[in-house]
């Protein structure tokens, strides 16, 4: 990599890894800046004066009305200069639906001649059987359907793929009509692809962390060519993740380009890692802190774009 290395703060909150339905965390967001740290320990004086706390958590702050101010006075500063942020935000269960079309439903698709992906067929699948599951049955008969899933594709077990065959089988002989449609989307990949397809599912498919993160590291690179030394903390559950990190930094990746409507993913990724203790550092995570809270915090302004 050539050029000088360039800081990317980076924090995450509501990371559970395959776990996409823990009823606590149903957000998962990755926050980002290029702050130097002049300018994060100037962002956070003059955004946050008086707060004493050594990390700028949203909860807290939200929590006392007297800091609602700070927290706009912050995202405003933001916008003022867009292209030096950016966050990436993801509601878990609806993930997890895409997750299913993308291993359940599009390899039963590509093996019968029909590109799921072309002009976003998957993503309207997945906004069809999230709405349809919960418009038919309830969110309650969504979540269970999904968990079984979920449980299907993390452990790759028989057991758990006949867990989940019984539930839609059984689920699917009680209905008639728009229900049973909508359900034959789950049943014919038991029918067709079988237990083989479970079991030769990569590892971690369910984790959407280096998602996430190809896509801000993308979104970086068109702005910015680095290469970037990622600043983050070391003892968050993301951060212990050495497979994301091997990744995310490999420069051994060949040159490619994937894209999908609304996504774009290139490798390499242009990324060093890089854990950076100490004052700078700090500075460079409460910022990223007080982002990540913001990407939650809907104060009544016009709505601004720039890094996803």
């Amino acid at each position: 990599m050539l050029g000088v290395r360039q800081p990317l703060a980076l924090l995450k909150a509501g990371f559970t890894g395959e776990d996409l339905l823990a009823e606590d965390q149903p957000i998962f967001v990755q926050a980002t800046n290029d702050f130097s740290d002049t300018e994060a320990h100037d962002l956070i004086a003059s955004c946050f004066r008086g707060v004493g706390s050594a990390e700028l958590k949203y909860s807290r702050l939200a929590r006392n009305g007297r800091h609602h101010d700070k927290i706009i006075a912050f995202i405003r500063a933001l916008a003022a200069d867009p292209m030096r942020v950016g966050a990436w935000v993801a509601h878990k269960e609806y993930a997890l639906m895409t997750l299913v079309v993308d291993w359940w439903m599009e390899p039963l698709a590509y093996r019968h001649g029909l590109n799921l992906y072309k002009d976003g067929g998957n993503h309207a699948m997945a906004n069809m059987l999230y709405s349809c599951l919960e418009g038919f049955w309830s969110p309650a008969f969504r979540r269970k359907l999904l968990l079984h899933f979920q449980r299907m594709f993390r452990a790759r077990t028989i057991e758990r793929y006949e867990e989940c065959r019984a539930l839609v089988e059984k689920e699917k002989q009680r209905v008639d009509g728009d229900r049973e449609e909508i359900l034959r989307y789950f049943s014919l990949s038991f029918m067709l692809l079988g237990y083989q397809h479970v079991a030769g599912v990569p590892e971690r498919v369910l984790d959407i962390a280096l998602t996430g993160l190809v896509q801000l590291g993308h979104a970086w690179n068109e702005w910015h060519k680095g290469p970037w030394t990622v600043v983050h903390d070391q003892s968050s559950n993301m951060a212990k993740q050495k497979w994301i990190w091997d990744a995310y930094s490999a420069a051994t990746l060949p040159e490619a380009r994937f894209e999908n409507p609304g996504t774009v993913a290139q490798f390499p990724m242009n990324v060093v890692q890089r854990f950076r203790p100490g004052k700078a550092a700090s500075d460079l995570r409460r910022s990223c802190r007080g982002l990540r809270g913001g990407a939650s915090f809907r104060p009544e302004q016009p709505g601004r774009r720039g890094l996803p």
